[in-house]
């Protein structure tokens, strides 16, 4: 009889269906009555359970139970690649059996719709009056055509007419398990549900007897008490169990005993199991969820349920497996055998295995470390701690930045060598860098090197010819990506026991795993430069673009735009710019001087003012082409001031602001960290800032030429306007007198006519200094001069312009020179205009006080005209200085020409003229500032300190 022994898969599987039914009647009872209430079902259960022989003892009772007719048909007869050609296919074997079994006449007809279906099955229960049941069998092994059948099967029995009802009652191990828990579920039709039973004890001894019985081979009842209690009664495992006894006594037949049953359940675990119990291993395997809940079975021994629905109505993919079953809310495992065969085929091994595969390196390295924990060999050791760092290298190329890759890198060997400590150090120029265990305030070990002073051990292993060192039971492994050192790591206490005597194949397992390591945090590493240079690009983008809108939006003013430009440069490039300056060419010093600064003190923003070649912004202003000074302490181009303290400039860049007509300034850019601060794409966007910003500054600054010229050609034509004015009054009076010589009146009227011309000369007068001021405002001769010095000078001349009852005074403040460069000429214009303005102001007192006040603001000489008059109206503050606007009384409009061109000799002086709002005296306040000549201030040095 040994021939008939089933060795392949297949033939056990069908050795077990060909074992008889026994048991299955609670199921064809719940099957019954479903049917007598004229109800469609689902039966389900675990696959090969005897669910097909249920299935097909159902039909053939139902006529003799029920009265109604039987068709069974199995899907896995049916193979068909389109719905339609599914449905013909399933129509005909239907046909053919009713044909066969019941003597049903049904049309052939051919079916060329779902509809067509349905009608022909409609067409069998008229036949006979009779209600018509259909056993579809098999049903996961048509997925794609479910949805559709079941539809179909539940349409046509909901519209069968009574006592002529068509029924259906669908069988599958799986395919139900998620489709009935939709919201759009077919099944709608089909909610009773019939699961398989276990076997009871009775039913266990009798399936054993009928198994054994025929081969000469008897059973303890002890030992079939011991099968029961193993599997619960699980048919599958029972019949399984029962083949591996007849395999252990063959031919010779014999006695099942209690040690023989668990000798075959050793030996069917060992095996793993074989059809529908392998099948439900990898069921559970394929589904995440399952094998989530399996894990926390092997491991707690229950696991809760992962929803609230019904457990009876909308089945598991665990309970479907096979190897669990649900009681009161929780998953249990069915029965020790199950476990036994979770545990084999779950191990930690093999978890790690599947979590790897679906990329959970996570989940794997943790199940890999407590397989190796839980002890093994040297040369299986080995090879689970390469499968750990096989893992671990993976899951760091999938990384994105160098801290993510080394925290990685820290499961790795936490997993592979949870007995040693170990310190990783990363070089980073000239430093070594501990980053693993990451440095906490108070660590004992150091955190960096020098590499150039340092004389560490670990320092000392990166200038050998090997990879490692030795010391004591300490191991220092470089982290090696080809030819480049990227770190160190070191490892405490490693080399202890056994392993010391084995140190060389120790280390070099190390090198091999550090070296695949050291390649992947390379790629990281490279990868995560890249992403911030996109980055950083990015954002120079998006800060040119705002830099464009703010330039749009920024006042037409050239000193606010470069402000603005200069803000958004330091943006752009921080942390490598930490300060910067645009320096402009003034043509009256033939210098360049520092128009914007940030950073800066007034010290050297004094000092910094350089010839055409001189220092940094010179030679860059000169030659025109972007220049950066990467060790600005030995470029021959960058100089310090020899005075006062100044942080020191490690490396400098200097930016050409080139437009349409040349060089407009020169964008300069400092770091006080490093040397080599300024790299290729710094050079590019500082570029790129200078291109956008150079055509802006050219433009606002011939508009604002623009806008003084045409302010100025007013100005001179009202100045024109006046003199004709005065002239044609100087023509009537001499017209008046020569008729009163005709008419011999002259005696009597000269002396009146001749006050009024000497009237008319005096008025006149003053406006040909203003006249020709006018003609060479835009050639001015500036040259250095004490500005406290030139004001007491022209003391007595300013205060003949106040009237007696007014007091005059000069407040010269501290000693000392305000040295400034300034036409003298243009000067005393200005201060006799503010003099008269503010006597004007006074004339409706019968006292007061002018008083001219001077001091140094900085690098700034402040020049104040205070009156005891009224305050201008602050709504007119905003209009005093505009061309052509006056306060005084018609009488005395056109005496002078305003605090317009008190203001353009102040701006042409660098300077600036202002009401003074600060000053809370009662009366009105003028204030001049004029930049202190910087020449011989500080010795010059670069564009920086």
């Amino acid at each position: 009889m040994s021939n008939l022994l089933p060795i392949s898969p297949a033939e056990r599987m069908d050795w077990v269906n060909r074992q008889p039914l026994i048991g299955g009647e609670p199921e064809m009872l719940a099957i019954f009555q479903h049917l007598r209430r004229n109800a469609c079902c689902r039966f389900i259960g675990p696959p090969y359970h005897h669910k097909t022989k249920i299935m097909h003892e159902v039909c053939r009772r139902a006529e003799a139970r029920l009265g109604i007719i039987g068709l069974y048909v199995s899907l896995r007869r049916i193979s068909a690649e389109t719905e339609l050609d599914f449905f013909a296919l399933l129509h005909h074997t239907l046909v053919t059996e009713a044909a066969r079994d019941h003597q049903l006449r049904v049309r052939r007809d051919p079916i060329r719709s779902i509809n067509d279906f349905k009608l022909r099955l409609l067409e069998l229960p008229r036949q006979r009056e009779k209600t018509v049941a259909i056993f579809v069998d098999d049903l996961d092994r048509a997925p794609q055509f479910v949805t559709a059948l079941v539809k179909a099967l539940g349409g046509a029995s909901k519209t069968s007419a009574a006592g002529k009802r068509l029924l259906a009652v669908v069988c599958a191990s799986e395919s139900l398990k998620r489709m009935t828990a939709s919201d759009a579920s077919p099944f709608e039709l089909f909610s009773p549900l019939v699961r398989l039973t276990d076997l009871s004890l009775a039913e266990t001894a009798e399936l054993v007897a009928a198994q054994l019985q025929p081969y000469a081979i008897q059973t303890e009842p002890s030992a079939v008490k011991f099968l029961f209690e193993q599997t619960q009664g699980d048919r599958l495992l029972v019949m399984q169990v029962g083949l591996e006894c007849y395999k252990q006594l063959g031919d010779a037949g014999g006695l099942v005993t209690q040690e023989r049953i668990a000798d075959a359940i050793r030996a069917l675990v060992a095996a793993g199991g074989w059809g529908a119990v392998t099948e439900g291993l990898f069921q559970i395997e394929r589904d995440p969820h399952s094998l989530d809940a399996v894990v926390k079975l092997v491991k707690d021994g229950i696991a809760s349920r992962a929803g609230a629905a019904d457990p009876s109505a909308f089945p598991d993919p665990l309970t479907v497996s096979g190897f669990v079953r649900e009681q009161g809310g929780q998953f249990v495992v069915k029965s020790p055998l199950h476990k036994a065969l979770l545990e084999h085929h779950f191990s930690l091994e093999h978890l790690g295995e599947i979590y790897f595969a679906r990329g959970d390196w996570e989940r794997a390295l943790l199940f890999w470390q407590a397989d190796l924990r839980a002890g093994a060999d040297d040369e299986t050791a080995r090879k689970k701690r390469a499968r750990i760092f096989f893992a671990g290298v993976s899951s760091i190329y999938s990384e994105t930045t160098r801290r993510d890759a080394y925290a990685w890198f820290d499961k790795c060997l936490r997993a592979a060598y949870p007995h040693a400590a170990w310190r990783v150090y990363e070089t980073q120029g000239e430093y070594l860098n501990r980053v693993l265990p990451r440095p906490h305030r108070g660590d004992e070990y150091f955190r960096r090197f020098r590499r150039d002073i340092d004389a560490h051990p670990e320092l000392r292993v990166l200038d050998l010819p090997n990879d490692s060192l030795i010391q004591m039971e300490n191991v220092y492994v470089r982290l090696r990506a080809d030819r480049e050192n990227l770190g160190l790591v070191v490892f405490e206490n490693l080399l202890t026991g056994d392993l010391y005597g084995r140190h060389h194949e120790v280390v070099l397992e190390l090198e091999s795993h550090l070296g695949h390591v050291a390649r992947a945090l390379r790629v990281v590493r490279d990868l995560e430069e890249s992403n911030q240079r996109r980055h950083r690009r990015a954002a120079n983008w998006q800060q040119l673009l705002k830099l464009e809108r703010d330039l749009m939006r920024a006042e037409r003013r050239y000193e606010r735009l470069l402000q603005v430009a200069l803000a958004s440069a330091l943006k752009a490039l921080a942390p490598r710019a930490q300060r910067g300056s645009i320096y402009t060419f003034d043509p009256s010093l033939k210098r360049l001087v520092m128009t914007a600064s940030a950073g800066y003190s007034e010290e050297v923003q004094r000092a910094l003012q350089f010839r055409r070649g001189e220092g940094l912004a010179g030679h860059v202003f000169k030659t025109g082409v972007l220049y950066n000074a990467a060790d600005a302490q030995r470029d021959p181009h960058f100089q310090l001031p020899t005075t006062g303290n100044h942080p020191i400039v490690r490396a400098a860049l200097g930016v050409p602001l080139i437009g349409r007509k040349g060089i407009v300034g020169v964008l300069c850019l400092d770091n006080l960290d490093r040397p080599d601060a300024f790299d290729d794409e710094s050079e590019q966007v500082a570029a790129l800032f200078a291109g956008q910003v150079a055509p802006w500054l050219e433009s606002v600054r011939l508009l604002e030429k623009l806008r003084e010229q045409q302010q100025w050609s007013q100005l001179t034509q009202q100045a024109f306007h006046e003199m004709d004015r005065r002239l044609y009054y100087a023509d009537e009076i001499l017209n008046e007198l020569a008729v009163a010589a005709r008419e011999g009146t002259l005696a009597s009227n000269a002396p009146a006519e001749i006050l009024r011309l000497d009237a008319f000369i005096a008025h006149v007068r003053p406006h040909l200094p203003v006249l020709s001021a006018y003609m060479r405002i835009n050639r001015l001769e500036l040259h250095p001069l004490d500005l406290r010095a030139e004001v007491e000078s022209q003391a007595h001349a300013l205060e003949a312009l106040v009237p007696t009852r007014l007091r005059f005074v000069v407040v010269s403040g501290e000693a000392g020179e305000l040295r400034v460069r300034a036409d003298s000429g243009f000067l005393k214009i200005l201060l006799t205009n503010l003099i008269e303005n503010a006597v004007e102001a006074m004339e409706h007192l019968d006292a007061g006080e002018i008083r001219v006040e001077l001091q140094r603001r900085g690098r700034r000489a402040v020049l104040r005209v205070h009156n005891d008059g009224d305050a201008v109206p602050e709504k007119l503050r905003r209009v005093i200085f505009r061309p052509g606007f006056s306060t005084k009384s018609t009488r005395k409009k056109g005496r002078g020409y305003g605090l317009r061109f008190c203001r353009r000799i102040a701006l042409a002086h660098h300077g600036t003229l202002n009401y003074d709002e600060s000053d809370l005296r009662p009366g009105a306040s003028f204030v001049l500032k004029l930049p202190l000549n910087r020449e011989g201030a500080l010795r010059r040095g670069s564009h920086d300190e």
